[in-house]
This record gives C-alpha cells, structure tokens and sequence, in this order.
C-alpha cells in the first residue's frame, strides 16, 4: 500500500536541511526507497513504533539531521561512528547518507532488525560503509573496537547518565558522544566536557547532545 503522505514528508527533509546549513541531496535523493523499506517490514518485523512516512522523518530523520547540525557547529565531521542499540539502524543511515566520507557500526541484538539494516542499507547505496553488528552492549564490547571511534551515538536505549559510561569503551580519547535528551536536567560525571545541545525542530523537551572527555 503506498503511503500518501511520503512526498510531503521528503519535502519536510529538504525544509529541515535548509534550515540547518546541510547538504542533504544525498538523504533525500534514497529518502524514497528508505521509506518503502520501513513500510515495507516495519510492522512484520517490529522495526519501530510507528513506520508511516511522517512519522520516520519527524521521529528519526529529523533528530538525526539536528545532530549533525550540531557536530558541525562544534568540529570536524566523524570518519568512525558506532550506534549503540541502533533498532532500524535508521539513524545510522542518515549520518552515512549526509557524511560521505564516514564509516560505521551499527550494533544491534535483534536478528530481524541487524538483518533489515544490512539489506536497506545496501538498498540505498551506503551497505560498503555499513556494518550491521549482533551485539548486547556491556558483553565483549571489546571485540567491536575499543576506543575506535570518533563519534559514539545512542537514541532512547539508555538514560544519558548512563550511556556516557557506555560509550567511554569505544570512543577515541579525543572523539565525541552524543545523547538524546528530554527537558530534563541530566547530571553527567566532570570527566565528560559539554560541547552544546540543540532542540530537535525547535522543541526544547526534545535535544541531542554531545559530550567530550574534559581532558583530551
């Protein structure tokens, strides 16, 4: 069944690219066929909670762009990202579609969904860039890459608090961890510096985040 409100949705991402700085002729030009993938196996495979075309480019693709944003402001793009508790992996995606130059991991436990990220991914042009791992964070995380990476990301698998822990195991000593954040006030240990947070489309109950070591 196709889905009516997919071109008015990859309009809104060419809306939010503009209004953030990005370049993102790449995501939109694989928008479609991404889209198609959700809607496709979203629903028989538990991808997310909600797979309509609105809904991934509000819920995902937005907050992924607004990350991004936010990197740029604050340093130089990622070459090696990792996902921690990556779900659809449509996050991931995002990043691989606006960062052409970057590789990443995208870790995730559950066989269908490591499985649609691997077949998506290849779908729409970035399955080189992308490795899609079977893994439960905190089991062996050394046998994905300690202190491999130049940008740690999770969204809404752990509490910020703790997911800054998390991802000490694989973020390089002078690479970056973002979190998604609600309006919340969060207490973070000293040894993580601030970088900046910005409101997802303007909401304030709704941030990204991104942290560095204090001492680098």
């Amino acid at each position: 069944m196709t889905d009516r409100s997919a071109p008015a949705a990859i309009a809104r991402l060419t809306d939010v690219a503009q209004r953030l700085g990005l370049d993102a002729r790449a995501l939109v030009a694989a928008a479609p066929l991404l889209l198609q993938h959700v809607a496709r196996f979203g629903a028989r495979n538990n991808l997310v909670g909600d797979y309509a075309a609105q809904a991934i480019v509000n819920e995902h693709l937005v907050e992924s762009m607004t990350l991004a944003a936010l990197i740029a402001d604050t340093g130089t793009v990622p070459r090696r990202l990792i996902d921690v508790g990556a779900g659809a992996g449509i996050e991931t995606m995002c990043l691989l579609l606006l960062w052409p130059e970057a590789i990443a991991v995208a870790v995730e436990p559950r066989q269908k969904r490591s499985i649609f990220i691997e077949v998506t991914a290849d779908a729409i042009g970035v399955g080189r860039r992308l490795q899609a791992v079977r893994h439960r964070a905190g089991q062996h995380d050394d046998q994905i890459g300690r202190h491999a990476f130049d940008l740690a990301t999770s969204r809404a698998t752990f509490a910020p608090e703790a997911w800054l822990t998390i991802a000490s195991a694989f973020v390089a000593h002078d690479g970056r961890v973002a979190a998604h954040l609600g309006s919340q006030s969060i207490t973070v240990d000293p040894a993580w510096q601030p970088l900046g947070a910005r409101a997802v489309d303007g909401r304030p109950q709704h941030q990204v985040g991104l942290w560095r070591r204090a001492t680098v």
